[in-house]
């Protein structure tokens, strides 16, 4: 399936550099339910339900709290005055969703549906206990062959990918570059030298929320192409219990390189107590010059500051190592129905309502942040930062380690790389815990089986 989605990947990925050379906090406690109702209100929508011949049923869906947006909130309000059927978001803080979710489901008490990382992602979550099987469904034909592989385990489709194919890379303000006659680094000390004229400026080289452990693993994340084309065979070895990061070289150098970048000063004097939130604001007051991010990012950020110009705005290859591979996702979140729940047939028709072209394309639309459609019939307006991504990454494209390798946990990985900048851990014990935490996994994943 490997070679057969990196085919598929390369040829779309050509095609798209090719289109743009002619013309991407909830509670701690377990939560925030946004839709609840008082009891009044509940026995009211009951009767009104069974007058009309409507359900009078509430599925819940799980998801980390930067996943739903208003479009979820409008198309889901519609879906309930249609069927009668009401949508009950929980939303979780991003670095605690996983285990938050994965204790539910342990439980008995998971959600009707929840979210998960496409692909080897999905493994986290156990799909043959958790998943239900909807390769039946009216709307999997729609699919585009990337969002069916992204979704697809044991040779069932399992779950509904409507999210886009993205990655990460640096982002970064082309007025504050053209300022100081910067163009975009290809090494490492090339890098290095960028981040040194903007710091000696005044201006902080690279915005890099550090409260948020999640957002650590992406330096990382983005070498996977390049060890894997420098090691073939290292993905594959990653499948297994056997494979380890600490042995990889690569690895180790990126994350002695994240270090330096860090005693130097280049993400920020206080970047630990940075949040991802101030991203926006950063960027767009000019603060910052760079921000490691996700190709869809200007799409927000234009949308929150429409004057600055942020459909211009380009992106280039983490260069980490001299890296000029752009590694990608398989699809991004994938929605899956609980094999638990008592409402399936609900949690199927809100799917068959979501992908109803009308609405998909508004979803589209309403998201913002999404560079490529998962359905044959809907379209979405590719932003130049994809496009610059895929004509600055001069080595090739390839999937990335939360695609193709199973337990790159970004909540573990990212606090082991929070200890290496305070001095907790060195590189190589960085390497050591993720492979620790990466063993304990498929450990607990054996005794499941």
């Amino acid at each position: 399936m490997k070679n057969r989605l990196w085919k598929k990947w390369m040829a779309l990925l050509l095609a798209a550099a090719m289109t743009a050379g002619a013309a991407g906090c909830g509670s701690k406690s377990g939560g925030v339910s946004e839709n609840k109702k008082n009891e009044a209100d509940a026995k009211t929508e009951g009767a009104e339900a069974e007058e009309s011949g409507k359900k009078d049923v509430t599925i819940t869906v799980a998801a980390s709290q930067s996943w739903i947006a208003d479009i979820d909130r409008v198309l889901a309000k519609e879906f309930t005055e249609k069927t009668g059927i009401k949508v009950d978001f929980q939303l979780n803080p991003d670095d605690q969703y996983t285990s938050i979710v994965k204790a539910k489901l342990a439980s008995g008490e998971g959600p009707d549906i929840f979210y998960c990382n496409g692909g080897n992602g999905m493994d986290e979550y156990m799909p043959e206990m958790y998943f239900s099987d909807l390769s039946d469904q009216p709307w999997v034909g729609r699919l585009k062959d990337w969002a069916k592989d992204a979704a697809t385990y044991d040779g069932k489709i399992v779950g509904l990918d409507m999210w886009s194919v993205d990655g990460w890379g640096m982002l970064y303000n082309p007025d504050i570059f053209a300022k100081y006659n910067l163009t975009v680094p290809k090494t490492f000390e090339e890098f290095k030298q960028v981040c040194a004229v903007l710091q000696e400026n005044g201006v902080r080289p690279i915005y890099m929320d550090g409260v948020d452990a999640w957002r650590q693993c992406l330096w990382l994340l983005e070498m996977t192409t390049l060890i894997e084309a420098n090691h073939p065979g290292t993905l594959d070895k990653l499948n297994t219990p056997e494979g380890k990061f600490a042995e990889i070289p690569e690895a180790l150098q990126a994350t002695e390189q994240i270090k330096e970048l860090v005693d130097l000063g280049y993400f920020g004097e206080n970047f630990m107590s940075d949040p991802w939130d101030s991203a926006f604001d950063v960027m767009a007051n000019g603060e910052a010059a760079m921000v490691l991010t996700y190709t869809s990012f200007t799409l927000e950020l234009q949308e929150k500051y429409p004057d600055l110009g942020a459909e211009t705005w380009e992106m280039f290859p983490v260069p980490l190592c001299d890296n000029l591979y752009f590694s990608h996702n398989n699809g991004g979140e994938v929605k899956v129905i609980n094999k638990d729940s008592k409402y399936a047939e609900e949690c199927k028709e809100f799917f068959n309502f979501m992908t109803e072209k009308e609405n998909a394309q508004r979803y589209y639309d309403g998201k913002k942040n999404l560079v490529v459609s998962a359905l044959v019939d809907v379209t979405v307006e590719t932003p130049r930062s994809w496009t610059s991504m895929i004509e600055n990454a001069t080595a090739g494209t390839g999937m990335d380690f939360a695609s193709l390798t199973p337990f790159y946990n970004a909540d573990n990985v990212g606090k082991a790389f929070q200890d290496l900048y305070m001095g907790g851990r060195t590189p190589m014990e960085v390497l050591q815990k993720i492979d620790e935490d990466r063993a304990l996994m498929f450990e607990t994943t054996a005794d499941n089986e």
